[in-house]
């Protein structure tokens, strides 16, 4: 029996939310409360590349929580969890003018696909 249409989009809106702040969370509270670093300050190019790692990790399983949730191999959800990935840091940045650069940069560039390819891990299972 097929899903009504309704409960399919919640479960892809609720994957999208939930990968998503799995996603920032792992990011921001999980990460830079373990290194006690602030993500607004400069740092180090050896610390942005370890900060870009855990960004892959958690976006990676961001993505692949948001398809899982929504139970969908289409990976609409893992690419909504990219919205809300980028809508976050823009809202982010723009409270915190005159801030670096390199965090949002890192989400940007380097999560986002991340989460992307992580949405697609259950559809390469299923095929």
């Amino acid at each position: 029996m097929a899903r009504p249409p309704a409960m399919k989009n919640f479960r892809i809106f609720l994957g999208a939310i939930a990968g998503s702040i799995f996603a920032m969370a792992g990011y921001l509270v999980w990460f830079f409360t373990i290194t006690k670093h602030d993500p607004w300050l400069p740092a180090s190019t050896g610390y942005i590349v370890e900060t870009a790692f855990a960004g892959i990790l958690v976006a990676l399983v961001g993505g692949l929580l948001a398809t899982l949730i929504a139970a969908n191999t289409s990976a609409g959800s893992a690419a909504a969890a990219i919205i809300f990935i980028l809508s976050a840091w823009n809202i982010w940045q723009t409270w915190r003018q005159f801030s670096t650069f390199w965090a949002p940069i890192v989400a940007i560039l380097v999560m986002t696909p991340a989460a992307y390819i992580g949405g697609h891990l259950p559809r390469k299972h299923h095929q």
